[in-house]
């Protein structure tokens, strides 16, 4: 897995409730995949709102970032609403 996908999520409107809800399962397993992930953080709006995560992850293909986001806690099987929006932009590292 050589490329890195810069992961951009936006969470629905009002789903704070079913993001809180989701939070254990998310966060429990995320050890096994610490290799994946480069980078992790919150996104926050001009009021201090949370609205979604943004990531580095490690993938072979935008394909494989899409899938490994996907099969994350935060996408439960029955409810594909959390989040609505995923933007994946791939990395071009570049040496000077």
């Amino acid at each position: 897995m050589s490329d890195l996908f810069v992961v951009i999520c936006r969470d629905q409107p009002n789903s704070k409730p079913a993001r809180a809800a989701c939070l254990s399962k998310h966060l429990t397993p995320i050890e096994n995949e610490i290799d994946r992930i480069s980078f992790a953080a919150t996104l926050k709006d001009d009021n201090d709102e949370y609205f979604g995560p943004i990531a580095i992850v490690k993938a072979n293909s935008c394909s494989d970032a899409r899938n490994f986001i996907r099969q994350n806690r935060f996408f439960p099987k029955r409810d594909r609403t959390l989040p609505y929006v995923i933007v994946l932009i791939r990395v071009i590292l570049v040496s000077s």
